[in-house]
């Protein structure tokens, strides 16, 4: 309502507009805006920039990682999932793309992938020798998922000694930054083209990265290396994960949001564990039943008791008259330990000459429970939901429920899938391509048509493959991936990989070898691709007419 308006109703005598509810109340301030809040006070005014200081959290997460045993568990389920021993390659030219024929794809295939296979088993793969390709993988994954981001240097060398030029270095995301300390920001910025340690473009591309080592001197050096190299080589990949915003810069740890918590399971698991140590080691006291004041347990005892000692230095001191240094501090009571009422160690423990009326009474133990690991674990649950996963398949415990336990494992292999994807996106993809290149450069691996985009796309095409579903029932599962193969909706070699994460090719060469001292081998197995002993002629046939055809698509 504006001015004239609330003019015109002061003269006309017409009742003002209802006015919203004040929401926000902040330094005494009411406000009738609304920012989210769903009751009066619920929540603060947010800062108009929300800061991330990704290196802060990076820190906390790493330091957590080594000291809460649930966090430990989410990275490592998370790697074991994922990534398991490491993902192979498959490759999957587009034949009909690329104008050939499906057995010379298939061909083509097997040689890239045993070649590729071949190179990511050396530990020469990478610079520093450290670790190969599916070592890599499993080094990849974790520093992702812990730090939020990952850089990856790609270098090439002439060395004949190497089964490929190409060779690869995991870098830490704290080297990649500017000469100061640096935040991730999702406002604008002054300076939008070089922020982060990472050079951009006008178009906000990548374009370079600020490296910083050591030199010889042990002082800090500063490296620009770009991301795509002189000659067309990719030189710097560099992959985030946990995207929450469109002008996110660098990856922030998807655990950031679950570190105070975890902190608090570690504080109050902590607190419960030294609660049970030290009740472990009270196994009675002594009550009283009189109003009796406590006597000098030496009292009694002789020689002790009577002796000079006890009335020297006991609970009651009581100096000889011609004792010497004798001060006030030195005729206040010291307590003495009792041998038979105080132990540190666990054994047989019996106690004697209880004064009259006193008896023992067991301690109450209210050490750690069940309770404790229902709460731990309803605490957890929300942790783990909150970071894609779920606390059966973290903890490694499921029920005794069939379909309950399978559909865990289900939405936990889709979100394994998903970040096998992410990483083939970000790091496997192109490191494959790069290799790629090289065969082909060197003559070793022939794809025509390379230089031309859309051929090159439809070359390199591939995926990554992991370690399949635990299967809970063997039976069920192979009679399911029958009847897709049956309807055409999965191939033999899906059928392998998603049974044992075995090849279907390298099953038949091997079961033909195994069988061909049989004299009828199970199934009426050949160990030809599609072959049956009772169909023998019919595939050399359907070989035939496979051949004509490919002939008239050439």
């Amino acid at each position: 309502m504006n001015v004239f308006s609330r003019i015109k109703n002061f003269f006309t005598g017409r009742p003002k507009a209802a006015q919203p509810a004040a929401t926000t109340n902040r330094d005494g301030l009411s406000s009738t805006r609304f920012y989210g809040q769903k009751f009066q006070g619920g929540l603060p005014f947010p800062h108009p920039t929300l800061v991330l200081d990704s290196e802060g959290i990076r820190q906390q997460v790493r330091t957590l990682s080594h000291n809460s045993l649930h966090l430990r568990a989410l990275l490592e389920r998370d790697v074991d999932t994922v990534i398991a021993q490491g993902l192979n390659l498959s490759p999957e030219p587009k034949y009909s793309i690329l104008g050939i024929s499906p057995e010379a794809a298939e061909e083509w295939t097997s040689d890239v992938k045993s070649r590729f296979e071949l190179w990511a088993m050396d530990q020469k793969a990478s610079r520093s020798s450290r670790y190969n390709f599916f070592q890599a993988q499993r080094l990849m994954r974790k520093c992702l998922y812990r730090d939020g981001e990952l850089f990856v240097a790609l270098s090439y060398h002439n060395d004949p000694a190497l089964l490929s030029p190409l060779r690869f270095e995991l870098l830490d995301p704290g080297q990649i930054r500017e000469a100061g300390i640096t935040f991730t920001s999702t406002g604008s910025s002054l300076n939008s083209i070089n922020r982060e340690g990472i050079i951009r473009n006008a178009d906000g591309e990548e374009i370079a990265y600020k490296v910083w080592t050591t030199d010889a001197n042990n002082l800090p050096k500063m490296t620009e290396i770009p991301r795509i190299g002189r000659s067309g080589r990719i030189m710097m990949l560099h992959a985030f994960t946990g995207t929450d915003y469109a002008g996110q810069l660098r990856g922030i740890s998807p655990l950031s949001i679950c570190v105070q918590d975890l902190e608090n399971i570690l504080d109050f698991t902590l607190a419960q564990v030294e609660k049970a140590k030290n009740q472990s080691n009270i196994a009675f006291t002594v009550e009283s039943e009189s109003d009796e004041s406590a006597v000098d347990p030496f009292k009694n005892l002789s020689p002790l008791g009577a002796g000079p000692a006890a009335r020297q230095f006991g609970n009651n001191p009581q100096p000889a008259p011609d004792a010497k240094n004798v001060t006030k501090e030195s005729l206040e009571p010291v307590y003495t330990d009792i041998p038979h009422t105080s132990f540190s160690r666990p054994g047989s423990v019996g106690v004697f000459s209880l004064k009259g009326r006193q008896k023992l009474k067991p301690f109450p133990d209210t050490s750690p429970s069940q309770q404790f690991n229902t709460f731990i674990d309803a605490y957890f649950s929300y942790i783990a939901a909150a970071t894609g996963q779920s606390l059966e398949t973290v903890l490694m415990k499921f029920n005794q429920n069939y379909s309950a336990s399978r559909a865990t494992l289900i939405l936990t292999w889709r979100i394994a899938e998903q970040r096998r994807w992410e990483m083939d996106y970000y790091l496997l993809g192109p490191i494959y391509e790069m290799w790629l290149s090289e065969e082909i450069a060197a003559g070793r691996v022939r794809a025509p048509g390379w230089a031309d985009p859309r051929l090159k796309a439809a070359w390199k095409s591939h995926r990554y493959q992991g370690l399949a579903m635990p299967v809970i029932d063997p039976v069920k599962n192979m009679q399911a991936s029958k009847m897709a193969v049956e309807l055409g909706s999965a191939t033999l070699e899906d059928a392998a990989q998603e049974y044992n994460d075995s090849d279907y090719e390298s099953n038949c060469v091997k079961l033909a070898e195994e069988y061909k001292n049989l004299p009828t081998p199970p199934w009426g197995f050949t160990g030809k691709r599609g072959g049956s002993i009772s169909g023998s002629e019919n595939d050399s046939q359907n070989k035939n007419e496979a051949g004509k055809k490919n002939e008239k698509i050439a």
